[in-house]
């Protein structure tokens, strides 16, 4: 699994319009489905050992909690990845607990696009490692910025990039098929992105890093209000900027933005400083849906781009189910247009 892109300290830590920090905005989740995962950190006493059944390789990549090592099943001589707890957080037992639940979450996530778990292991030393699916390839986000170079070089034309906003969808869509199972299990991803998007050269498409996931309640007026919030400012909904709680509906509109972003290959919010930012997402505003190079897009395609950014979670798509099934919808007819 390659690294999805380090999160900067100012993607992080930002100010909200009111001039606090996002740490002191707080969150709480809200069920739209049945049928939750497992969570229980207590209950692992002993890992099994990391060096007896892995040989690291090399490091792909390093953020603020975790590493990114790519390694050696001794026995069965594949290449996996692993997720190593930083040193410099292993002696804190929440920081502990965070990292097995996330494990114990990812793994209960069975779905073709989400990256396979194959185990946790514990090192001689204390450490703690997620042992995952290998993921190849490239994030969407790199995907994008190439498309917006090749575009800028002119070698890409206009049937080139009819051609490659249709397969952009396809893989869209298997990403919204993996948070719609995602929710169905009451499991909020938290932080949904191009960035955290992987895409292979074989076209299997994988949502990464589910290391801000939440297991939604089924009653937020019983829910216990967190005192953080963590995602990436341009991808935030106008509620959780809000403070209000968080649903499927708030991961809908982010959804949206990461469509907007397909479709048009620019931001759809975009600010000078992180305050400008929040205040247009918390406000409802937007950019044009407009194709950066001028490529003209189907009025369908924008109508259902305005109905996951509703301001208005009630006004949005209600179920991400119903917001793949009418890109499918709309794929059908793209694609009978192109055969006559």
């Amino acid at each position: 699994m390659k690294s999805s892109g380090n999160n900067s300290q100012s993607e992080k830590e930002i100010l909200l319009p009111d001039g606090r920090p996002v740490s002191e905005r707080f969150m709480k989740t809200v069920s739209c489905d049945t049928g939750s995962v497992q969570i229980n950190t207590d209950s692992i006493m002993i890992l099994p050992d990391l060096e007896q059944e892995y040989r690291i390789i090399s490091e792909l990549s390093s953020g603020g909690t975790a590493v990114i090592f790519l390694a050696e099943d001794r026995f069965l001589k594949r290449m996996v990845a692993l997720k190593s707890l930083h040193r410099k957080h292993l002696s804190d037992p929440k920081r502990r607990r965070a990292f097995i639940r996330e494990a114990q979450l990812m793994a209960q996530l069975e779905h073709p696009s989400i990256v396979p778990v194959h185990g946790i292991a514990k090192d001689s030393s204390g450490g703690l490692h997620i042992i995952m699916k290998h993921v190849g390839g490239e994030s969407l986000r790199d995907h994008l910025r190439r498309l917006r170079e090749m575009y800028a070089a002119k070698k890409l034309s206009r049937a080139g990039e009819r051609k490659s906003l249709h397969d952009r969808i396809e893989l869209f869509i298997r990403i919204c098929d993996a948070v719609a199972f995602a929710h169905s299990k009451k499991v909020l991803h938290g932080d949904l992105k191009p960035a955290n998007i992987m895409i292979e050269q074989s076209h299997n498409v994988y949502l990464m890093d589910w290391g801000n996931a939440s297991v939604m309640e089924d009653h937020p007026e019983d829910t216990e209000l967190k005192d953080t919030i963590s995602g990436t400012p341009s991808y935030l909904s106008p509620e959780l900027v809000r403070g209000e709680y968080m649903d499927c509906r708030s991961e809908i509109f982010t959804l949206g933005l990461i469509l907007f972003e397909i479709v048009t290959l620019s931001k759809a919010v975009t600010g000078k400083s992180p305050r400008e930012l929040l205040l247009k997402i918390r406000d409802g505003k937007r950019n044009p849906i407009r194709h950066r190079f001028g490529l003209q897009i189907a009025p369908a395609l924008r109508g259902m781009i305005k109905k996951a950014l509703h301001p208005d979670r009630e006004k949005r798509y209600q179920r991400v189910a119903d917001f793949a099934e009418e890109l499918r919808n709309y794929l059908t007819v793209f694609s009978c247009k192109d055969a006559n």
